[in-house]
């Protein structure tokens, strides 16, 4: 801090002259004092301005980690939005999940769905059927789907096959939504899995 150091020089310089002129005139008292004043003033500013100095770079220090972990958060964020927004995909764990949840049992029809006209459903929809080929199912496809379906839905009788899928898409950590279809309220048409749009896009 330059203009402190410059401000005790001043008052030094000044003390000095005060010190100068009592001495003279037989004040010696006042000439003690202001000689002591001019002495220790540059001393006293140098290590007040010292003392600021790593107080304004503590702050500053604290400013650039505040500034930092800001940042670090809204990377992360990203990331997390980037990953979010990635294509859907059956992870190998996923698969085995899957397949593990529902082996052992006796099969059932399942009917995988999804729009032909959307790209990312419908290799999403490829990869859960293959998922449940592992574990001996033999999944069909009617189509006619609208764009109106958003993630995965699962329809159907409430009944324990369609119980137990719903259980295996949540072992395997597969995002989906039980519904009940409003043109077939008796699960007539059985147990179908819709793969929709992408819920984050």
């Amino acid at each position: 801090m330059l203009w402190i150091e410059r401000s005790a020089f001043a008052i030094s310089v000044l003390a000095g002259l005060v010190a100068a002129i009592a001495g003279g005139t037989g004040a010696i008292e006042i000439a003690i004092a202001a000689g002591c004043i001019s002495a220790s003033a540059p001393i006293a500013g140098r290590v007040v301005s010292k003392q600021l100095e790593r107080s304004a770079a503590k702050d500053f220090e604290g400013k650039i980690a505040s500034a930092e972990l800001r940042a670090s958060v809204a990377q992360a964020e990203l990331a997390a939005l980037q990953a979010r927004l990635e294509p859907r995909r059956i992870t190998e764990k996923q698969a085995h999940l899957l397949c593990t949840a529902l082996s052992g049992a006796e099969v059932f029809p399942i009917g995988v769905n999804h729009n032909r006209h959307e790209a990312e459903p419908s290799c999403y929809s490829e990869e859960i059927r293959a998922a449940l080929r592992r574990a001996n199912f033999e999944p069909s496809w009617s189509g006619g789907m609208t764009n109106s379906t958003i993630g995965v839905e699962i329809s159907g009788p409430d009944c324990p096959d369609k119980r137990r899928l719903i259980a295996a898409l949540a072992f395997a950590q597969i995002d989906h939504l039980n519904i009940q279809l409003s043109d077939d309220p008796g699960g007539r048409r059985g147990i179908e899995l819709w793969v929709g749009t992408h819920p984050f896009r």
